[in-house]
């Protein structure tokens, strides 16, 4: 650079040249870093807080990850049949689809295969109760409502409480209350083993085969146990009684102040095939949900459309909605 004088500057080259090797050496640095970096974090992968962690890849794995258990591969053994229509693949490890008044079964897979049944061993309960009791007799619960696991379900039946039968059987099939099963069975059998005696000789009158049951709810027991063949055959056998057909198409139910608690209680069926929006199905006219950890969701469902009555069930599915749908 020339001044007024002549004279030559080299200050402006200077700081020029070293902005530039700045700059040179940042970039340096931030490759060395990035090799660094990737040498101890493959890519798709990144350390996350104290502890070293990844993130996957998403897109190249959603391409290859299976979205269905292994379940969902077992063969419908119906669509086996020549001719046959052919149902759909669903995740549940076995189910069938029944024509309630022929006996007929129009869809089957896994069909004889040993399942937990959770929550839908109350039909059971619901139909030996109806039929050797008085639905207007009052019962007065002992200590074994207590006799249930912690955290399932129940009503909050209190020792020394007093019930109709026919809120008890409400309570239980709309609210899956395990202590109400309890206490029905006391009243209906002096005992609750007595009861399960009289449960396991109605399934063999029905023609279960292999079925057995321990107690009256569901809760989880390895010798308590069923299939699909056979809880559909409870199911028929249950719905032929008009006061069951009742019980388990009735949406909502109270039952009001007792002796020994102050407030109503309310229940809404659990089965909402019958009336909430996401899984609604017009011809649904009841049925009765089931859940365990073991049994995973379980299900059966009454519809019937154009004088057509079917039972649907569904064991060991991972998920509510998945049941419903």
């Amino acid at each position: 650079k020339v001044d007024k004088k002549g004279k030559i500057s080299y200050n402006q080259v200077n700081k020029e040249k070293h902005m530039h090797m700045k700059k040179k050496k940042k970039i340096l640095v931030l490759l060395c870093s990035a090799l660094f970096l990737t040498s101890i974090f493959p890519s798709g992968k990144y350390a996350y807080g104290e502890e070293a962690g990844y993130e996957e890849d998403i897109s190249s794995e959603t391409e290859t990850e299976d979205p269905y258990p292994e379940s969902y591969y077992l063969p419908v053994q119906s669509n086996e049949l020549s001719g046959w229509p052919q149902g759909p693949q669903i995740e549940a490890e076995a189910a069938v689809v029944m024509d309630a008044d022929t006996g007929a079964f129009l869809y089957s897979k896994n069909m004889d295969a040993k399942e937990y049944p959770a929550s839908i061993t109350k039909i059971m309960t619901c139909l030996v109760a109806i039929e050797n009791g008085n639905l207007d007799d009052e019962i007065t619960f002992s200590e074994i409502v207590y006799d249930i696991e912690y955290a399932s379900s129940h009503c909050g039946i209190k020792p020394g409480e007093k019930m109709t039968l026919r809120q008890a059987l409400y309570a239980l099939m709309l609210e899956s209350a395990n202590d109400a099963a309890n206490g029905i069975a006391e009243y209906i059998a002096g005992s609750v083993n007595g009861f399960v005696d009289m449960m396991n000789a109605r399934a063999a009158e029905i023609g279960c085969t292999n079925t057995h049951f321990v107690n009256p709810h569901g809760l989880h027991d390895d010798d308590h146990y069923t299939c699909a063949k056979d809880m559909a055959l409870i199911a028929q056998e249950a719905f032929k009684n008009k006061t069951f057909r009742k019980i388990v198409g009735t949406v909502e139910y109270n039952i009001p102040p007792t002796n020994k608690t102050e407030e109503t209680r309310y229940f809404v069926n659990h089965q909402k095939m019958m009336y909430q929006e996401d899984v609604y199905y017009e011809p649904c006219i009841g049925g009765k949900t089931g859940f365990t950890e073991q049994a995973y969701n379980t299900l059966v469902t009454y519809a019937k459309k154009d004088k057509r009555t079917l039972v649907s069930v569904i064991l060991h599915v991972n998920g509510s909605t998945k049941s419903f749908l």
